[in-house]
């Protein structure tokens, strides 16, 4: 079986290598449903923009565009276990920190809340729920992250990609916590899961 880090780097190498700097870059279908997604994301807390974030498969930094659109001024700190993507969010945003690392080797409660789009597209229910809990670990607030949705006709489904059962996703949250809410109304193709640590 191939491993993560080979398995990653082979999905996104040739796309990072054409498109350096935008969302096809990281198989995005567009800039505007990339940045929805990130917006989502954020609305885990109305002052996330002053909190330590996460960026957990953070690929080109994108994210880090869409935080300085909303004055971010919190500390950033960008992972992604492909090594293009993080030798090309460096040149994006050299102010900002990323590196080529794994949550599992990320310190627990080290941030804020921990944010992730996109890293399950390429995956399945029980990688899912291994790595929810690893993410749900390393945060002291909580923790936002999309999955694609099966709540979408079969016919226009992707046979490589994970889509997700929300009802499946929402229950393992629950025996993470007890405060947890599904967003499933801004994509007809996603959703959106905030973990809270304290309800908050």
């Amino acid at each position: 079986m191939q491993d993560p880090i080979s398995k990653n780097n082979a999905i996104y190498y040739e796309s990072v290598k054409a498109y350096p700097d935008d969302y096809r870059g990281v198989k995005w279908e567009s800039a505007q449903s990339q940045f929805l997604r990130f917006k989502i994301l954020g609305g885990i807390s109305p002052l996330i923009f002053n909190y330590s974030i996460l960026d957990v498969g953070c690929g080109l930094g994108h994210l880090v565009d869409y935080l300085i659109s909303r004055d971010f001024k919190g500390s950033y700190q960008g992972i992604d276990i492909s090594y293009p993507m993080i030798a090309q969010a460096k040149k994006r945003h050299p102010n900002f920190t990323f590196e080529h690392n794994d949550i599992e080797h990320i310190s627990e409660k080290s941030v804020e809340y921990v944010l992730a789009s996109g890293i399950f597209a390429f995956s399945d229910f029980e990688q899912a729920k291994h790595t929810l809990s690893l993410l749900f670990s390393k945060a002291i607030k909580g923790v936002a992250v999309n999955f694609l949705s099966a709540y979408i006709p079969e016919d226009i489904k992707e046979p490589e990609l994970f889509y997700a059962e929300p009802s499946k996703i929402f229950d393992f949250c629950k025996s993470l916590s007890p405060y947890v809410s599904l967003r499933h109304d801004y994509l007809e193709n996603d959703f959106t899961v905030y973990l809270y640590k304290n309800g908050e």
